[in-house]
């Protein structure tokens, strides 16, 4: 029994370290996200105050909710960034597979956020800003 209880305590430890589950959204990204505009890409420029629709973009930890017009477009889990993506990005992996999984980017000094594709070519990339800010 105390030989049982000695290994516990030094595999404990190292446990946690094995199953820790990182958190792929920096904490300050999380929230609410207004769209500025969006460039690149095959489509033209587009910016939130030359169209009729707004957009906005819900994130989480662990998901993501793009609305257009306050009706759900696209639903993601967010994963940990792909090896070689910059710090602060994570990956955006469409639940119903029907479309193109993005790349999110956190940009902290500017507190900006940038929605690229992370498969698809010639896509544009979406900007947006934190809500109220």
């Amino acid at each position: 029994m105390r030989k049982l209880l000695i290994l516990l305590l030094l595999i404990a430890p190292l446990g946690c370290d094995l199953f820790e589950n990182e958190q792929p959204v920096p904490v300050a990204a999380i929230g609410e996200w207004e769209w500025t505009h969006s460039a690149g890409g095959w489509g033209p420029y587009a910016d939130a105050d030359s169209v009729d629709y707004t957009m906005k973009l819900t994130l989480y930890a662990h998901e993501a909710i793009w609305y257009r017009d306050d009706e759900v477009m696209d639903e993601f889990w967010v994963r940990e960034k792909k090896k070689g993506w910059q710090e602060n990005s994570f990956y955006m992996k469409l639940k119903d597979d029907k479309g193109c999984d993005m790349r999110g980017s956190y940009n902290s000094e500017e507190n900006l956020l940038t929605l690229s594709s992370a498969g698809c070519t010639d896509l544009p990339s979406h900007h947006f800003k934190k809500a109220g800010d």
